[in-house]
């Protein structure tokens, strides 16, 4: 499952990259990361700290939102 949401968020940055037509190397000027820092961690968003991935989705009119599941996991 964790395999999952890593995809999906690394797809999510990508599609909005390109929407704003952004390479990885303006997205990291503006979000404050260093560019081959930024590539890495688009490869594997797991490796994300918060403060960075807030500012990468700062940058791309993005927010997140955490929602609490209503039931414990089974």
């Amino acid at each position: 499952m964790l395999q999952q949401r890593c995809d999906y968020l690394g797809s999510l940055i990508d599609g909005e990259m390109r929407r704003y037509h952004l390479n990885n190397n303006t997205l990291a000027n503006k979000s404050l990361i260093a560019s081959r820092t930024l590539y890495d961690k688009r490869e594997h968003p797991e490796k994300f700290r918060l403060d960075e991935l807030y500012r990468v989705m700062d940058v791309l009119g993005m927010k997140m939102i955490f929602v609490r599941r209503e039931g414990p996991d089974e």
